[in-house]
């Protein structure tokens, strides 16, 4: 794979999102907010976690899953 580094307007994020997806690629978001390593590798697992539920990679926990004290 090639990594690609480029600026895009916030509202354009999602249109690009989805065209990375549909291609099979990944997206790596990092802003100007200047998050930390922790932080942005966080939103990056999040992200490919979201992606897996979305496809049908990987199953979303229920409500009581959440709350299973």
């Amino acid at each position: 794979m090639t990594t690609i580094t480029f600026q895009i307007p916030d509202n354009e994020l999602e249109a690009i999102s989805q065209l990375i997806n549909k291609k099979g690629g990944t997206l790596f978001v990092s802003t100007k907010d200047k998050l930390s390593k922790k932080e942005q590798a966080s939103l990056n697992r999040a992200l490919d976690e979201a992606q897996k539920i979305k496809s049908g990679e990987a199953k979303a926990l229920n409500f009581d899953e959440l709350w299973d004290e």
